[in-house]
């Protein structure tokens, strides 16, 4: 909806669905992760963002991720924030 001064934004009618595969101090299992992933392609999110890094992989998320992209869920995986040559996990599985 516009905001009453003229402006919209691209996606007005979008609806976020915010699940923390995370705790408080940025911390996760396989497990956990998996089951966020899970969760969102049950609710029917047609974008998963996500916003995370480990340094090896996760087996549980990682098949996680393949059945949301098999249910048609794009899916934008962070790199890591730590500058270095080499992505971590979930962008080095794309």
């Amino acid at each position: 909806r516009p905001d009453g001064a003229g402006l919209v934004g691209v996606a007005y009618g979008a609806t976020l669905m915010p699940i923390a595969a995370l705790d408080a101090r940025g911390r996760g299992s396989d497990a956990r992760v998996a089951g966020t992933i899970d969760l969102a392609v049950r609710e029917r999110a047609h974008v998963l963002n996500l916003s995370l890094g480990a340094p090896t992989p996760m087996a549980a998320a990682e098949a996680a991720l393949r059945r949301a992209v098999a249910a048609g869920t794009v899916v934008a995986l962070a790199a890591g924030n730590d500058g270095g040559a080499h992505p971590h996990w979930p962008a080095r599985f794309a």
